[in-house]
Protein backbone atom coordinates (compact mmCIF):
# COMPACT_ATOMS: atom_id res chain seq x y z
CA UNK A 1 0.00 0.00 0.00
CA UNK A 2 1.95 2.83 -1.13
CA UNK A 3 0.61 5.81 0.65
CA UNK A 4 1.46 3.68 3.75
CA UNK A 5 4.70 3.28 3.13
CA UNK A 6 4.91 6.61 2.85
CA UNK A 7 3.93 7.63 6.38
CA UNK A 8 6.17 9.42 8.22
CA UNK A 9 5.05 9.24 11.73
CA UNK A 10 5.56 6.23 14.20
CA UNK A 11 2.10 5.87 15.15
CA UNK A 12 -0.10 3.59 13.73
CA UNK A 13 -2.11 4.56 9.84
CA UNK A 14 -4.85 2.29 11.75
CA UNK A 15 -5.61 -0.07 14.00
CA UNK A 16 -7.55 -2.96 13.75
CA UNK A 17 -9.41 -4.43 16.00
CA UNK A 18 -10.69 -7.97 15.42
CA UNK A 19 -11.22 -9.49 18.90
CA UNK A 20 -9.81 -13.01 18.05
CA UNK A 21 -6.74 -14.73 17.98
CA UNK A 22 -5.73 -14.91 13.94
CA UNK A 23 -3.76 -18.06 12.29
CA UNK A 24 -3.55 -15.92 8.69
CA UNK A 25 -3.99 -11.87 7.58
CA UNK A 26 -3.38 -11.05 3.96
CA UNK A 27 -3.60 -7.65 2.39
CA UNK A 28 -5.48 -7.19 -0.88
CA UNK A 29 -3.00 -7.25 -3.54
CA UNK A 30 -5.46 -5.06 -5.92
CA UNK A 31 -4.22 -1.06 -5.23
CA UNK A 32 -6.28 0.14 -8.01
CA UNK A 33 -8.61 2.26 -5.72
CA UNK A 34 -8.30 3.30 -1.68
CA UNK A 35 -11.01 0.80 -0.72
CA UNK A 36 -9.42 -2.05 -2.23
CA UNK A 37 -6.31 -1.11 -1.19
CA UNK A 38 -6.99 -1.24 2.42
CA UNK A 39 -9.24 -4.72 1.92
CA UNK A 40 -7.76 -7.97 3.87
CA UNK A 41 -8.59 -11.39 4.68
CA UNK A 42 -8.51 -12.53 8.07
CA UNK A 43 -8.22 -16.29 9.50
CA UNK A 44 -9.67 -16.56 12.73
CA UNK A 45 -8.22 -19.10 15.34
CA UNK A 46 -11.57 -20.50 15.35
CA UNK A 47 -11.74 -20.77 11.72
CA UNK A 48 -13.46 -18.23 10.23
CA UNK A 49 -12.67 -16.80 7.19
CA UNK A 50 -13.58 -12.69 7.90
CA UNK A 51 -13.35 -10.16 4.37
CA UNK A 52 -13.20 -6.57 5.55
CA UNK A 53 -10.97 -3.01 5.00
CA UNK A 54 -10.00 -0.16 7.21
CA UNK A 55 -13.18 1.63 5.92
CA UNK A 56 -15.75 -0.37 5.91
CA UNK A 57 -15.31 -2.86 8.82
CA UNK A 58 -15.16 -6.95 8.35
CA UNK A 59 -17.96 -10.06 7.86
CA UNK A 60 -17.49 -13.76 7.94
CA UNK A 61 -16.89 -15.02 4.75
CA UNK A 62 -16.94 -19.01 5.38
CA UNK A 63 -16.59 -21.17 8.68
CA UNK A 64 -14.37 -24.23 9.19
CA UNK A 65 -11.74 -23.04 6.95
CA UNK A 66 -8.56 -24.25 7.03
CA UNK A 67 -6.41 -21.87 4.82
CA UNK A 68 -7.30 -18.69 2.49
CA UNK A 69 -5.42 -16.95 -0.74
CA UNK A 70 -5.95 -13.75 -2.71
CA UNK A 71 -5.96 -14.17 -6.58
CA UNK A 72 -3.20 -12.06 -8.20
CA UNK A 73 -5.46 -9.26 -9.22
CA UNK A 74 -7.00 -9.08 -5.84
CA UNK A 75 -10.65 -9.81 -7.76
CA UNK A 76 -11.14 -13.23 -6.17
CA UNK A 77 -10.57 -15.36 -2.98
CA UNK A 78 -9.55 -19.04 -2.14
CA UNK A 79 -10.33 -21.08 0.70
CA UNK A 80 -10.10 -24.56 1.82
CA UNK A 81 -12.45 -26.40 4.17
CA UNK A 82 -10.72 -30.31 4.55
CA UNK A 83 -10.21 -31.00 1.27
CA UNK A 84 -12.93 -29.07 -0.07
CA UNK A 85 -11.41 -26.05 -2.50
CA UNK A 86 -13.53 -22.88 -3.12
CA UNK A 87 -13.21 -19.82 -4.82
CA UNK A 88 -15.19 -16.99 -4.74
CA UNK A 89 -15.26 -13.08 -5.37
CA UNK A 90 -15.27 -11.09 -1.71
CA UNK A 91 -18.72 -9.89 -2.11
CA UNK A 92 -20.23 -12.46 -3.43
CA UNK A 93 -22.84 -14.53 -1.57
CA UNK A 94 -22.21 -18.08 -3.88
CA UNK A 95 -18.97 -19.34 -4.86
CA UNK A 96 -17.74 -18.99 -8.30
CA UNK A 97 -16.79 -23.13 -7.93
CA UNK A 98 -16.09 -25.40 -5.10
CA UNK A 99 -14.37 -28.77 -6.06
CA UNK A 100 -13.19 -31.85 -3.99
CA UNK A 101 -9.63 -32.65 -3.94
CA UNK A 102 -9.10 -36.42 -3.48
CA UNK A 103 -6.34 -37.58 -1.75
CA UNK A 104 -3.47 -39.15 -3.98
CA UNK A 105 -3.30 -42.29 -5.23
CA UNK A 106 -2.59 -44.76 -2.40
CA UNK A 107 -3.68 -42.90 0.74
CA UNK A 108 -7.36 -44.89 1.20
CA UNK A 109 -9.37 -46.12 4.45
CA UNK A 110 -9.84 -43.72 7.47
CA UNK A 111 -7.22 -41.32 7.13
CA UNK A 112 -7.97 -37.08 6.75
CA UNK A 113 -7.14 -35.51 3.88
CA UNK A 114 -6.87 -31.91 4.59
CA UNK A 115 -5.67 -28.88 2.18
CA UNK A 116 -3.63 -26.62 4.79
CA UNK A 117 -1.63 -24.16 2.53
CA UNK A 118 -2.96 -21.79 -0.74
CA UNK A 119 -0.84 -19.88 -2.26
CA UNK A 120 -2.34 -18.34 -6.12
CA UNK A 121 1.07 -17.62 -7.94
CA UNK A 122 -0.51 -16.40 -11.15
CA UNK A 123 -4.03 -15.94 -12.59
CA UNK A 124 -4.33 -19.66 -13.95
CA UNK A 125 -2.89 -21.43 -10.91
CA UNK A 126 -3.10 -22.66 -7.28
CA UNK A 127 -0.36 -23.83 -5.39
CA UNK A 128 -1.76 -25.89 -2.38
CA UNK A 129 -0.31 -28.18 0.61
CA UNK A 130 -2.28 -30.94 1.86
CA UNK A 131 -2.03 -33.48 4.99
CA UNK A 132 -3.08 -37.18 5.16
CA UNK A 133 -3.39 -38.16 8.63
CA UNK A 134 -3.31 -41.94 8.94
CA UNK A 135 -5.28 -43.03 12.26
CA UNK A 136 -2.91 -44.46 15.00
CA UNK A 137 -2.58 -48.22 15.23
CA UNK A 138 -1.08 -50.22 17.97
CA UNK A 139 0.94 -51.66 15.23
CA UNK A 140 2.53 -48.53 13.81
CA UNK A 141 2.74 -45.28 14.95
CA UNK A 142 0.54 -42.65 13.74
CA UNK A 143 2.18 -41.17 10.76
CA UNK A 144 1.44 -38.02 8.10
CA UNK A 145 1.80 -37.80 4.26
CA UNK A 146 2.62 -33.68 3.03
CA UNK A 147 1.61 -32.91 -0.01
CA UNK A 148 2.31 -30.28 -2.87
CA UNK A 149 0.06 -30.16 -5.23
CA UNK A 150 -0.56 -27.91 -8.46
CA UNK A 151 -4.07 -26.62 -9.52
CA UNK A 152 -4.58 -25.34 -12.79
CA UNK A 153 -6.86 -24.14 -15.64
CA UNK A 154 -7.65 -23.83 -19.08
CA UNK A 155 -9.79 -20.69 -19.26
CA UNK A 156 -12.20 -19.01 -16.49
CA UNK A 157 -15.02 -16.10 -17.21
CA UNK A 158 -14.27 -15.01 -13.09
CA UNK A 159 -18.22 -15.32 -12.45
CA UNK A 160 -20.55 -17.00 -10.16
CA UNK A 161 -21.55 -20.24 -10.80
CA UNK A 162 -19.01 -20.57 -13.54
CA UNK A 163 -16.56 -23.05 -12.88
CA UNK A 164 -13.54 -23.12 -15.04
CA UNK A 165 -12.48 -25.50 -17.97
CA UNK A 166 -10.11 -27.95 -17.88
CA UNK A 167 -9.31 -28.09 -14.40
CA UNK A 168 -6.55 -30.17 -13.15
CA UNK A 169 -5.09 -31.33 -9.47
CA UNK A 170 -1.39 -32.35 -10.21
CA UNK A 171 0.84 -33.96 -7.27
CA UNK A 172 4.10 -32.42 -7.35
CA UNK A 173 6.10 -33.71 -4.63
CA UNK A 174 4.91 -35.21 -1.23
CA UNK A 175 7.07 -36.06 2.74
CA UNK A 176 6.18 -38.52 4.76
CA UNK A 177 6.32 -37.72 8.25
CA UNK A 178 6.63 -40.48 10.98
CA UNK A 179 6.22 -39.90 14.90
CA UNK A 180 8.13 -43.43 16.61
CA UNK A 181 8.95 -43.47 20.09
CA UNK A 182 12.88 -43.71 21.05
CA UNK A 183 14.35 -43.58 24.93
CA UNK A 184 11.35 -41.23 25.78
CA UNK A 185 11.78 -38.99 23.08
CA UNK A 186 9.60 -38.62 20.24
CA UNK A 187 12.02 -39.27 16.71
CA UNK A 188 10.57 -37.40 13.28
CA UNK A 189 11.57 -40.00 10.65
CA UNK A 190 11.02 -38.19 6.81
CA UNK A 191 11.07 -39.66 3.76
CA UNK A 192 10.81 -37.60 0.63
CA UNK A 193 10.13 -38.42 -2.95
CA UNK A 194 9.80 -35.97 -5.82
CA UNK A 195 7.45 -36.88 -8.55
Amino acid sequence: MPHLLHHQSDAPVARLELGRDLLQFAWCPDTSSSDSTCSYLALTSDRVLLHGSLVSGSAALADGVECAAWSPDGQHIAYSSGSRLTVTAPDWKDSAFTVNIPPPEGEDGDGDFVLDGLAWPAPRTLAASALWYEPDTEDEPESTDAYLLALTWQAWAGEAAAAPSGLEARLTSYVTLQVREYDGWDALRRQQELL
